[in-house]
């Protein structure tokens, strides 16, 4: 895209970037509430995972075992 390179800049915005402390995705029921689904973790590349994390989402949200959800339960991960 070397055209960029020749236009103005004209504003620019930040985001927030949200990680957890392993870098590992959470797809996990919240504690204590069992009718809140936690996704997250991805920021800065979650959406490059999309078309394989939607799938854990999924089969948590349907309650069917994934072999991956296992590695994104919050468990004991942040104690």
């Amino acid at each position: 895209m070397p055209e960029l390179a020749k236009g103005r800049l004209i504003g620019g915005r930040s985001c927030f970037y949200e990680n957890t402390p392993d870098h590992d995705f959470i797809v996990d029921w919240a504690p204590d509430t069992p009718r809140v689904l936690v996704a997250g973790g991805g920021s800065g590349h979650g959406f490059k995972f999309g078309g394989s994390i939607g799938v854990v989402i999924d089969d948590a949200l349907e309650e069917k075992e994934n072999p991956l959800g296992r590695l994104f339960r919050i468990g004991r991960r942040f104690a």
